[in-house]
């Protein structure tokens, strides 16, 4: 269901997911695409009931996860070049109430892991926490707390030096979207962070699960990509933010208020946006990129059953091919599509 991909120098894909076949007993699988075929391995990781699962890949082809266990607890765990699984790690943040995750990996293989806690009712939590090439964890860091309505479908990018941005919504003060970052061992959103745009949240469930996706480019340049439910799909970028005026923003695709829902960015070393994208149901996989503008790109890559494109990942390879996975509901499978020619 919930998935991620990672492409290596080599050209090899890798597919974190969760596999929900089997009631209450939702487990972490794994596949690998190399020398013309497919390798998928089961974990036997158990995890959470929600089987929300982010994943990296490093230099050296460890596949790095972050999601919730059976517990709800945040945990840990990765798979080494050879196959190997480490034990789970399950002591990063004490809480049992544990509700989403993001992970990111900079250039000196550490790892940023983004999640939030909903352990106290009237005032939930949005944290971070990182892990050293050396496997030393950092202290648990509160980024923001105080929103009785929680903190749901955050991203996480790092820049060129290693410093993390993220995106994020807030539930009961405002129901928006929100951008932060860290600076100096600070995080610029401790005391209520800058609203990139407001109205980004269906109401009650369906806003708070909506997704974004967040993108540093080498000049420093952020994008996110962000539903909008009444209008669909959005964009907005800014360079060094300050508030909602440093944002420009525009849609991706507004032919329907229900587009977006899910969805995914990958962004080249020009700028360029590439993002895949379906509605909450019904859906079919689309896709855009702004070279030219968003509209004229506009595309449908799986239209062949009545509800695919749910939970759909993007990445671009070395020689800027782009790669999609992403769920078919009607089948119950997960699906890959790559680009042929450019």
């Amino acid at each position: 269901q919930y998935a991620d991909i990672s492409i290596d120098s080599s050209g090899v894909i890798y597919i974190g997911y969760s596999d929900t076949s089997t009631a209450n007993q939702a487990v972490l699988r794994f596949a690998k695409y190399s020398s013309n075929s497919w390798a998928a391995e089961n974990s036997m990781v158990g995890i959470g009931s929600n089987a929300e699962t982010s994943m990296v890949v490093d230099s050296s082809g460890r596949a790095h996860f972050v999601y919730i266990d059976r517990n709800a607890k945040l945990a840990y765990v990765n798979r080494n070049s050879s196959g190997t699984w480490s034990t789970p790690k399950t002591d990063i943040d004490s809480s049992t109430q544990i509700a989403s995750t993001a992970i990111a990996l900079d250039s000196a293989s550490t790892l940023h892991i983004l999640y939030s806690d909903n352990a106290n009712s009237g005032s939930k939590s949005l944290k971070y926490v990182t892990e050293n090439s050396s496997g030393q964890w950092s202290s648990v860091e509160t980024i923001h707390s105080g929103d009785s309505g929680g903190y749901f479908m955050k991203s996480i990018a790092v820049d060129n030096s290693s410093v993390p941005h993220i995106a994020y919504m807030t539930g009961a003060n405002g129901n928006t979207l929100r951008y932060a970052t860290r600076s100096g061992g600070t995080w610029s959103a401790t005391s209520g962070s800058s609203a990139v745009a407001s109205h980004h949240q269906v109401a009650n469930w369906m806003g708070s699960m909506s997704e974004n996706a967040i993108a540093v480019q080498s000049n420093g340049t952020i994008h996110i990509v962000y539903y909008d439910p009444t209008v669909g799909l959005r964009y907005a970028t800014a360079t060094s933010p300050t508030g909602s005026s440093s944002w420009t923003l525009s849609n991706i695709d507004n032919s329907d208020t229900g587009m977006g829902f899910y969805n995914d960015m990958a962004v080249d070393s020009n700028g360029k946006i590439y993002a895949s994208f379906s509605k909450s149901s019904g859906a079919t996989l689309r896709f855009a990129a702004n070279a030219s503008s968003f509209s004229s790109s506009l595309a449908t890559l799986d239209s062949t059953v009545a509800d695919a494109g749910e939970h759909n990942a993007i990445a671009r390879d070395s020689n800027g091919y782009l790669h999609i996975v992403y769920y078919d509901t009607t089948n119950t499978s997960l699906k890959y599509i790559t680009e042929v020619t450019q």
